[in-house]
């Protein structure tokens, strides 16, 4: 009873702010419980409530309408609404995110014996978006939580290996982005999965540029040493480049090009070597080319994606 009493006062702290409430765990832990005493609590300020168990069928019924209907039960029926086993509602979190973004002054408490759906939507966005910057604030909007829940739940993906959390590289120039995290699956095949993509041939698919992008960063992965970190660089004015390797304290650029017309030096590359001129060397990954070319001190080496085994010493 004292954890229940301690969730309670911040369960009613929760009252005040804009964020939905999400209360999650087993099955007679005393969720319902929790939320009755909060709407209670709601009442006695003075806030109109309405509570939806949709365990309950009657209940279950009021979010049969269209989308429409649906979002204009949650957004008019009272000032703080309580669902109660939300998880029987379908595409919860489309709709819980919809109330949320519509800044109508609606708070939602929603409880469940699961938070699977809310979890698997997060790994859906960040399989989608794997290998592209991810903002916690963005997928906090997406799913619906909190950006510090959103926190926890990528901590828990990095500590049991399913997702790494590459940072961005930064000597503390002030154009520099400093804050910003990409993230890749140690194992494309569950991202395969969760993307329900099985297409065989490289070249049919529409991500395959962030699969070329993940076979490199899987190679670099396996050699990193207590010497070297992994990183990517990209400034305010959008020149990136895709890895920067650091051995010994000195960066290494690593772009990867899924097509590529000669051995150019990609423009984001070029960007890099004129911010850090003293960098000495460079690594272009691509399809077919194979070469070296100079930029000042620097040589640029392009290797062939599928000899990358060889090249990514």
């Amino acid at each position: 009873m004292n954890v229940n009493r301690f969730a309670l006062k911040e369960l009613c702290l929760d009252l005040s702010r804009p964020e939905i409430t999400f209360l999650v765990g087993a099955r007679q832990v005393g969720k319902t419980y929790l939320m009755k005493e909060v709407e209670a609590f709601a009442r006695s300020q003075g806030k109109k409530t309405v509570y939806f168990n949709l365990e309950i069928p009657s209940d279950l019924l009021k979010f049969a309408g269209s989308e429409e209907d649906i979002f204009k039960t949650l957004t008019t029926s009272a000032e703080v609404v309580f669902l109660d086993e939300f998880h029987y509602l379908k595409n919860a979190s489309h709709f819980l995110k919809a109330v949320y973004d519509s800044h109508l002054g609606v708070k939602i408490f929603a409880s469940g014996s699961s938070s699977l759906e809310l979890h698997n939507h997060l790994l859906c966005l960040l399989a989608e978006n794997q290998g592209s910057l991810v903002s916690v604030w963005n997928l906090a909007s997406e799913v619906g939580l909190t950006a510090k829940t959103i926190e926890k739940y990528l901590m828990i993906l990095e500590q049991t290996y399913v997702c790494y959390s590459c940072t961005s590289f930064s000597t503390n120039l002030g154009n520099e982005l400093k804050k910003s995290r990409k993230y890749y699956f140690y194992d494309l095949g569950i991202r395969n999965v969760i993307l329900k993509d099985f297409e065989y041939d490289i070249r049919q698919r529409r991500d395959k540029g962030a699969l070329y992008e993940s076979l490199v960063f899987l190679e670099l992965l396996q050699k990193i040493s207590p010497n070297t970190s992994l990183h990517f660089w990209r400034t305010k004015q959008k020149s990136e480049v895709d890895f920067v390797k650091v051995v010994n304290r000195k960066p290494i650029p690593i772009e990867v090009k899924s097509s590529l017309s000669g051995c150019a030096i990609p423009s984001g590359m070029n960007d890099f070597l004129n911010r850090y001129p003293h960098t000495k060397e460079g690594v272009v990954v691509n399809e077919s080319y194979k070469g070296e070319v100079k930029h000042g001190s620097a040589v640029i080496r392009f290797i062939p994606w599928k000899e990358i085994g060889q090249g990514m010493g």
